[in-house]
């Protein structure tokens, strides 16, 4: 790893993005960033489809790249923690039932999770994208203090096997959260409410052409449910 890696790239801006919002929230809202799982980090310095190749036929080569890129992710976690975020969500569009076995999980996914989990003293909240439901006891067992799902995953199916643990997500943000009207998105909401949500929240971040009114209407929702 080189040794300023936080140096390179667009780093230096995320770090000063997150000092901006601190100094303007101050202690009032928590901040969350984000960072990129060491399995799909390594895939994009190889190449997404060489590297699940890779993964299938080469797995301890693909282990080396993954070993890696999970040191990159643990100090660019720590990183952002020490800039101020309260929370760092790290993200795993690629390692997921639609693209890997349970083996490649357990054997690679897991391991380095498990590191990142246990290297960083923050809240650490873990997203995956496509249907997980497969993968969840792995998921729990990896020691995140949060899941985050998106919005094809059946929540009240995987309740039971989260337990304590809270769940994240799950309002389709491609979706109706930037296409759908209010009212739309408030039906979307009530569902993952009811379904046993834990914290009501875009299913994949907030898209740029999101409009406000339809982010304000999950919070609208939240102190709804609050009140009851």
């Amino acid at each position: 790893m080189p040794e300023n890696l936080l140096e390179r790239g667009r780093i230096p801006a995320i770090m000063e993005a997150i000092r901006l919002v601190r100094k303007e929230v101050g202690d009032f809202l928590p901040i969350t960033s984000f960072v990129f799982s060491p399995f799909s980090l390594a895939s994009d310095l190889a190449e997404p489809e060489k590297f699940l190749l890779m993964a299938m036929n080469s797995p301890e080569k693909a282990k080396g790249f993954v070993d890696f890129a999970t040191e990159v992710v643990i100090e660019y976690a720590k990183a952002q923690y020490r800039a101020g975020s309260d929370i760092v969500s790290f993200g795993e569009p690629l390692g997921t039932p639609d693209n890997v076995g349970p083996k490649i999980f357990s054997e690679i996914i897991k391991p380095a999770f498990k590191k990142v989990a246990k290297s960083l003293g923050g809240i650490r909240v873990i997203h995956f994208c496509g249907a997980v439901e497969s993968f969840m006891q792995d998921i729990v067992d990896i020691g995140f203090d949060a899941i985050s799902v998106r919005e094809s995953v059946d929540i009240a199916k995987i309740k039971p096997i989260t337990g304590s643990i809270p769940i994240l997500g799950n309002v389709e943000s491609g979706g109706v959260l930037t296409h759908g009207t209010p009212d739309e998105v408030r039906a979307d909401a009530r569902k993952a409410l009811e379904a046993g949500v834990d914290l009501l929240e875009p299913a994949c971040g907030i898209e740029a052409e999101m409009p406000i009114d339809n982010i304000k209407v999950l919070a609208e929702e939240v102190r709804k449910g609050t009140q009851t």
